[in-house]
Parts: C-alpha cells; structure tokens; sequence
C-alpha cells in the first residue's frame, strides 16, 4: 500500500527521469562538447550549404565546450554579418543552444535588411547631429553680431543699384564689386563655403550651371535654376550674410568662417587649408589689413 502511494506523490509532484528531460530545451540538437570553434565550423561548413526547402527538421546546436561567447547577441551578428547564416542563440540549462533559421538568398536578404535600416538610422542621426551643431553655430555667430564684434562690424549696406543687380541672376552682364559669402548645402549632405565678387546669387547660378564651379558643387546641388535659393543655408546666411549686406572684401572672412565650422566638427567640404594661409595669384591687402587689425591667422 506504501509503494503504490509512493508512484502515486512522484507523479503528482513531476519527479523522475521523464519530467526532468521534457524540460531539456536541446531535445534533438547536436551536442557539441568540444571548442566553440568546432561549433563554428559546423555552422560554416554544413549549415551554411544547406538546402533547407529540402533538409526538414530541426537544425541546431546544443554547445557545452570551452571558449563559449560571451556576447550572444553579437555572435548573432556575427554569424550573419560574416557568413549569412541566421541563427537564434539561447542559453538552455547552463549550456547554449545555436538555431539555424535561415541560410543562402534568405539570410543574404535579412543582412541586406539589417545594412538597410542601421544605415538610415546612422543618416538620420548624423543629421540630427549636423543641426545641433548648426544651432549651437547660430548661436555663437548671433552672440558675436549683437556685440558688433568681427566680423559684423565689416558689413555695409548694398546700394539700390546693386540690390537690383541681386534680383535676377543669369539676366545681363554679372556685377562686381558685391563682396558677399555663401554657404550651400550639398546634395552628399556636406556644407561648402565660398565668397564671391558677383554677389552670391549670381555666384550660386554659376556653380549651378557648371561655370567656374568648384569641384565639389559640380553636379552636386539639389536645385536648379529658378530654386537656386534652396541651395542656401539660410538660417546661417540670415545671419552672416545678409542679401542686402556685403563685405570690403571677402577672403579673410571665409577662411575665418571655414575656421570656425572646422572647429565645431560641422562637415565642411573643400574648406581652405588649416595653415591659415591661401594661395592666391595676388596680395590682398584689404584682407591681410582687415586680418592685422583683428589678430586673425591669416595672410595672402
């Protein structure tokens, strides 16, 4: 009577061998018992040939070697990164336990996929960050331009004769004498700051037409020419400069605000050399005077 009742509490509280295996969660995995690396080259070798529209069943890997990883995750990634081979890896009653899910044209897929959205989330927070540092930059050049500290204290106001001149760029003969800076934005996501004698709206059409154009603007502005404003940055050109504003000259003033960009890791393309120097075909005085009177590195 004892010995029956006894079968009747093992079964009741789940003891002996039958209960304790159907909790193994490596039920028909292959047992590896040997380095991780074999474990590796099983995977490599035979999972990643296999065709599995025709090798039904379970494929996995029950690991209890040395040289486990640590970072199941990651050698997740790893394994799909390096050898497009898609796997669940879990850790099962102290041991680990690697999945196949997929291999071949699927996991090549699922790789591209996972390239895919880090990619765009790596681009929206490059541009995230690229307008934290454009407002941070704003705010530096505001400070300095309610102070009417340099370079503000150098911009004059354009003559009626010569705003008109800015209205219509591409009609007539280009002006001159409008010294004026200009920041664009690229169609590669960098930022290019130039200066021109024309004013900065013929400048701008220029480098859209592919006249003089540097060779980092060629081919490399979103807008054409009736959008050519929408090339601008404009909230820096609000403030730096002005459409209505120009310079005595501008040569010292944009290598001083390629500097100041630099500094602030903003992506400036084709910026003039940090040497503070720039090779021109000639002295500029007015630049080099406008330099010595502000203590600015700079020199022609």
């Amino acid at each position: 009577m004892k010995r029956v009742r006894s079968v009747e509490i093992r079964r009741r509280t789940g003891q002996g061998r039958h209960k304790k295996n159907s909790h193994d969660c490596c039920i028909g995995c292959k047992r590896e018992l040997r380095p991780w690396h074999y474990a590796e080259e099983h995977m490599r070798y035979v999972w990643k040939k296999l065709d599995l529209r025709l090798e039904k069943g379970k494929h996995c890997i029950c690991f209890s070697g040395s040289g486990s990883p640590t970072d199941l995750k990651k050698t997740q990634e790893y394994l799909l990164n390096e050898h497009r081979i898609e796997t669940r890896i879990s850790k099962c009653n102290g041991n680990i336990k690697i999945e196949l899910i997929s291999n071949g044209v699927i996991a090549e897929r699922k790789w591209l996929e996972q390239n895919e959205r880090k990619a765009e989330m790596n681009r929206l927070r490059a541009i995230e960050e690229e307008k934290l540092k454009i407002t941070n930059f704003l705010s530096f050049l505001k400070s300095l331009k309610g102070d009417e500290k340099f370079p503000f204290c150098y911009l004059s106001d354009l003559s009626e004769h010569e705003m008109n001149r800015q209205e219509k760029p591409g009609e007539g003969a280009a002006p001159s004498e409008i010294f004026q800076l200009y920041i664009l934005r690229l169609k590669d996501g960098g930022i290019y700051v130039g200066e021109t004698s024309l004013g900065y709206p013929w400048r701008v059409y220029n480098h859209i037409r592919g006249h003089k154009a540097s060779d980092c603007t060629e081919n490399n502005l979103s807008y054409g020419h009736q959008e050519w404003e929408k090339n601008l940055i404009q909230d820096l050109m609000d403030i730096i400069q002005p459409i209505n504003k120009k310079y005595p000259c501008t040569h010292v003033f944009e290598w001083w605000l390629q500097q100041q960009m630099l500094k602030r890791k903003i992506w400036l393309r084709c910026g003039i050399a940090k040497a503070g120097k720039i090779l021109w075909d000639k002295t500029c005085h007015t630049c080099n005077n406008i330099a010595k009177e502000n203590k600015v590195p700079w020199e022609s």
